[in-house]
């Protein structure tokens, strides 16, 4: 089996691990750093052509979790969700726990999230705007501990941090016969879309991004989602 590990990161900041999607510079310190392994999600990116004619470096809508999208009539969100191990340099390397992952923009149509290729028909991409898109976590530990992650956050220091490795070949539409499908040849035609599965994915909550969340209010908020549930459902 192949994989794609695409470098990621804002203008900004300094890339930090080549061939990885990493959405945002690495801290110096972080309390939560984990790893998912088989989530259920995906990834999607439209073409949208070069951000400056003749670059060859193309850009497009970027999308996490693009297989479980759901609109309720003001947002859009999308999901992605799994197992975790902590990671070296977390506070508790090796624990374990849950996750849900989303991505949420106001509206029904495509995401707001714009990327583009660091180099002429690369696949490292770099953010160019969330377009008010937000991306959380919501992190549930088996010992019990419950927290939220955002992005972004106040300052924007505090950010969580989302990184991926997806399988490769992906699935292209929209090319020419005979183009790769890849990253870098989709960002160059609009209307153009790539997308594959998610094989692993990362999350890094900086120490000061640290929402807490008390158990009891994630049992609350489970028992009135069922609620609405039953009574749609009835």
């Amino acid at each position: 089996m192949s994989y794609i590990r695409t470098h990621f990161s804002w203008p900004d900041y300094p890339a930090r691990l080549a061939m990885l999607l990493v959405f945002f510079s690495m801290p110096a310190s972080a309390d939560f750093i984990a790893t998912s392994t088989g989530p259920a999600g995906g990834l999607s990116y439209v073409g949208l052509g070069e951000r400056m004619a003749g670059s060859n470096q193309g850009s497009g809508n970027f999308t996490y979790g693009f297989e479980d999208c759901m609109f309720d009539g003001v947002n859009t969100t999308c999901t992605v969700s799994g197992e975790y191990t902590e990671s070296a340099g977390s506070n508790d390397p090796g624990a374990t726990g849950s996750f849900v992952f989303r991505q949420i923009w106001t509206g029904d149509g495509v995401s707001p999230f714009i990327v583009e290729s660091a180099e002429p028909f690369g696949n490292v991409v770099q953010g160019v705007t969330l377009g008010g898109a937000t991306l959380e976590v919501d992190i549930f530990a088996d010992d019990g501990r419950t927290f939220t992650g955002i992005t972004p956050a106040d300052p924007f220091a505090n950010s969580a941090q989302f990184s991926f490795i997806g399988v490769i070949p992906g699935a292209c539409t929209g090319l020419d016969a005979g183009v790769q499908c890849s990253l870098g040849q989709v960002g160059l035609v609009p209307g153009a879309m790539f997308t594959t599965d998610v094989d692993v994915f990362f999350i890094t909550i900086p120490e000061a991004g640290i929402i807490p969340v008390p158990a009891a209010v994630w049992l609350f908020g489970s028992a009135l989602g069922l609620l609405g549930w039953l009574r749609r459902k009835a």
